[in-house]
């Protein structure tokens, strides 16, 4: 099944963590097992207090060392036993505190690792299988998930080995007091574990609805907040609120549905621990009244029965918890199992200053199960050349852009930089020398300066200054109070189009790549923008191969060659551009 796969997955990751931190483990488990002791030595006092100092009866062999206390008399007995009472409740409490402490590192540690390898299978991940993605799910997910997660490691998983060895600690002892009274309590947890497992089977499928609404509902306020100046331009605010009302709505109901399932489960226990109590009280009193039980025995294991269902009633809600959480660690396993990137090969070699020959030979490429965007298309483009690419909108233009950086690899054929295949090349290295301006004018909101030093992490301020410089933005951003420090906002909402897209070029331009891709530069800026871009480009393509992706150019004169693609097909219409010539492509581009 799908979702079992999913979260063995998860969980595969998660005990690799846990491996690596065994003494911390272990430190949680010693302090677990001596709290433990505490819990089952705290009602024994009590017992020394009813039976032997109240009621003066003789001790038993198994508490002959207590004599030399009883012998001292009542008052320093019971001074003595309310000590040993406040010890054992300190004891217990250091012990509590550091297993807490120790367990909630390992949860945190465990949660960090898991949103790492997750990230890093998300930066990994190829552009189609992105595409499928809802970034406001996939958000619900590491926020929201891994909490879960965590809490299973940092507190439920200790609670529960902790109930589990205290029930288990509890029925020994109370065999060894009244193997009679221990049956009858025993007698109630098979049915009890048949009703908690079946209302567990409730909460999961609960839980698997509202994690599922949560994600829809986080997509939707995601998506909503990104598109709001579309929302209020056309006075949608009432509608995007009714649908948002919606999946909050379906989330809250199964959240209820959830919460209902969890707390049959305590009161489930409790009317049982109940009707126990009220069993052993009966019969326990009886065999008192015959004297084949002390009051004293009878008093403490009734505090014994109470103490059993206790943790079983705390082991019911974490049955609760453990039920949600296996619904999060199959949705955090399905982003795991993502990994369909392109990867370096085990010979893969760094590409080193690459002279910039571009080359595509009898490619095939396509999204999914259309028809290829490019079917057996091949180019050459040489060392320096300036060349433009044109095409209708979906003909494949921005394709050739991903398959020179190896964000989506070839269905057959192969491309080539500077004659060597790119798979042969590391990533890295190859993306070093291919730099690229996106359509998309993406910025991070963080300063200038650092939008500029993205392109290469190691550039110097003087190095950023001259890439500004270089696209148009220096003079701008000269004008700002704070400078290269002024925050740019999210998602650059500070900036113009046109500032957006000239930082872009900056941060493309201080890497110094021996290849520049440009993605429509100017499709989506002002007329003063477009020229400074076309100025910069016009600069640094001098010794460096030069890539113009558009759908129409001001003047196709300027550059070496003319490209177009189309209906899968790569051709050269050079000449036709020069001629002034409106018919269509005669012959596909020749390798050289």
């Amino acid at each position: 099944m799908k979702t079992a796969t999913s979260a063995a997955t998860l969980w595969r990751v998660v005990r690799t963590e846990v491996r690596r931190r065994w003494a911390a483990l272990a430190m949680t488990l010693a302090s677990l097992l001596g709290a433990l002791a505490v819990d089952l030595l705290a009602p024994w006092p009590l017992k020394l207090v009813v039976d032997h100092v109240l009621l003066g009866r003789d001790l038993p062999p198994a508490l002959s060392g207590a004599a030399p206390l009883l012998q001292a008399g009542p008052a320093t007995a019971l001074a003595a036993l309310a000590g040993l009472i406040a010890s054992l409740a300190l004891c217990g409490g250091v012990l509590a505190y550091l297993q807490s402490y120790v367990s909630a590192r390992i949860g945190y540690d465990v949660v960090h690792a898991v949103r790492r390898e997750m990230f890093a299978r998300l930066a990994r991940l190829s552009l189609a299988d992105q595409a499928r993605l809802r970034s406001g799910e996939v958000l619900s997910r590491i926020a929201s998930d891994t909490v879960i997660i965590r809490d299973v490691f940092s507190d439920w998983a200790t609670k529960a080995a902790g109930d589990a060895l205290l029930i288990a600690g509890v029925l020994v002892v109370m065999v060894a007091m009244s193997p009679v009274l221990a049956l009858l309590v025993a007698l109630a947890l098979p049915l009890l574990y048949v009703v908690m497992r079946r209302i567990g089977l409730g909460i999961r499928a609960a839980a698997r609805a509202q994690r599922r609404q949560d994600g829809d509902l986080a997509s939707r306020l995601n998506e909503t907040l990104a598109a709001m100046t579309l929302v209020q331009a056309f006075g949608r605010e009432a509608h995007e609120l009714a649908r948002f009302e919606a999946e909050s709505g379906a989330s809250r109901d199964s959240g209820v549905r959830s919460a209902r399932s969890a707390a049959l489960v305590s009161r489930a226990v409790g009317l049982v621990a109940a009707l126990a109590s009220a069993v052993v009280v009966y019969v326990g009193g009886l065999m008192a009244v015959r004297g084949t039980l002390t009051p004293g025995d009878l008093l403490i294991f009734v505090a014994y029965v109470t103490a059993l269902f206790k943790p079983i009633r705390d082991l019911g809600k974490l049955w609760a918890r453990f039920s949600r959480a296996q619904v999060s660690a199959e949705r955090l396993g399905e982003i795991l199992e993502l990994d369909s990137a392109p990867a370096d090969a085990p010979d893969a070699v760094d590409a080193g200053r690459a002279a910039g020959r571009l080359e595509l030979k009898s490619v095939t490429f396509g999204y999914g199960a259309a028809r290829p965007v490019l079917e057996q298309a091949s180019l050459c483009i040489e060392p320096g050349e300036h060349v433009a690419v044109v095409g209708p909108s979906g003909a494949g233009k921005s394709t050739l852009l991903r398959l020179f950086l190896r964000l989506c690899e070839p269905q057959s054929g192969s491309v080539c930089l500077d004659g060597r295949v790119v798979t042969t090349l590391t990533l890295a290295s190859l993306r070093r020398e291919v730099g690229v301006v996106l359509q998309d004018a993406l910025v991070v909101g963080e300063t200038i300066a650092a939008n500029i030093r993205y392109g290469r992490l190691e550039a110097s301020d003087a190095e950023i200054e001259r890439a500004a410089r270089l696209a148009g933005v220096h003079e701008f951003v000269a004008a700002l109070p704070d400078g290269y420090a002024t925050v740019v906002g999210e998602r650059g909402a500070r900036l113009s189009g046109g500032q957006r897209q000239r930082l872009c070029l900056a941060r493309t331009l201080v890497r110094d790549p021996a290849v520049l891709i440009l993605d429509e530069p100017t499709s989506a800026v002002d007329a003063e923008s477009a020229a400074l871009i076309e100025r910069s480009i016009a600069w640094h393509r001098r010794g460096r191969t030069t890539v113009v992706i558009g759908h129409q150019f001001a003047s196709l004169e300027s550059f070496d060659r003319v490209l177009e693609v189309g209906q899968g097909r790569i051709v050269d219409v050079t000449a036709r551009v020069r001629a002034g010539s409106t018919a269509p492509p005669s012959r596909e581009v020749a390798l050289s």
